[in-house]
């Protein structure tokens, strides 16, 4: 059987005398060894899934979040990784990197080493290759709304991003869905409570110059349902959704959302399950998202980022 290799980027929290934070990349074989259960009846991990990996960032400060990086690889081989950056006391990030928080860096030795490319306004986003340009979505500095910038050099310099929707929008590193000329994705509404966090979807023409506004449609606004306590082990918060993942099952587009839902501080929270949603469009190119079910999936209650195998046509 072939091994399928992908490479990943994920934050760690360093074991060191002085305390760091940093970014890194690394290879995972997929297809992880699981050993039988152990006293307490739970599984347990074997072999890890990563033994390689080198450090794309790190720094000292420790009030400094990194979450949601992105990776691409452009038609030369280069790859590239945004490395977003931000705090809960925000004049931290502002005094070391002012708006432009947002890092980008290159490798082009496969992820062995690192560069810094640049710097943009972003909190979160991916890349998107398209026509020979080089665009990031993703929300802006402080969450504030949905905006687009393109690199016709490869990510050396950026336009000025345009904003494509207002209000606080969280728009993780998640899958998305490129069907003809049109790219769907998904992203989170932070303008009501934690409780009531929304998700929404959108889509962009892509027959059409990406950073013209009138290029994108989105859809509703789908408040979270709420976890039923029937499927939880023990009280729980009813949870919320975040980071929503769109897929293409058979032409039938699907948007699979993250819940976390807390037991509190022993039991942690309820594990593996997601969120099911249908994203339709009608023929105005009206775009309507709906709360279908819960689904279990593994690791749902953290974040996860869901790509297609073209070679094996699985998810």
């Amino acid at each position: 059987m072939r091994t399928a290799i992908m490479m990943f980027v994920v934050v760690t929290l360093a074991a060191t005398t002085v305390p760091e934070t940093s970014l890194v990349s690394g290879l995972v074989a997929q297809g992880a060894e699981m050993k039988p259960k152990g006293h307490d009846g739970r599984m347990q991990w074997g072999k890890p899934l990563c033994r390689e990996f080198a450090t794309v960032h790190k720094w000292g400060n420790r009030q400094l979040i990194s979450d949601a990086p992105a990776l691409m690889k452009l038609p030369d081989g280069t790859l590239l990784c945004s490395v977003q950056l931000w705090s809960r006391d925000d004049a931290i990030v502002q005094e070391r990197y002012g708006r432009n928080r947002c890092l980008i860096f290159a490798s082009t030795d496969e992820g062995a080493t690192w560069q810094e490319r640049s710097r943009i306004p972003f909190n979160t986003g991916k890349f998107l290759l398209h026509n020979d340009l080089l665009y990031f979505i993703g929300s802006g500095i402080k969450w504030q709304g949905l905006h687009i910038t393109s690199s016709s050099d490869h990510g050396e310099t950026w336009s000025n991003p345009v904003q494509l929707r207002n209000g606080k929008v969280y728009a993780a590193s998640t899958g998305w869905v490129r069907r003809g000329n049109t790219l769907y994705w998904a992203a989170d509404d932070m303008n009501r409570s934690v409780k009531d966090r929304a998700v929404f979807a959108f889509g962009c023409d892509l027959s059409r110059d990406p950073l013209d506004t009138g290029s994108w449609q989105f859809s509703n606004d789908e408040r979270h349902p709420g976890l039923p306590q029937s499927l939880g082990r023990g009280r729980h918060n009813g949870g919320k959704w975040l980071e929503p993942n769109v897929v293409d099952l058979d032409g039938e587009l699907l948007v699979i959302v993250r819940v976390r839902a807390s037991q509190g501080n022993v039991d942690g929270v309820v594990p593996n399950m997601a969120a099911i949603c249908s994203l339709e469009e009608t023929e105005n190119d009206e775009l309507t998202l709906k709360f279908s079910h819960y689904y279990p999936s593994p690791g749902a209650q953290n974040q996860f980022h869901i790509i297609k195998d073209e070679e094996r046509g699985l998810y």
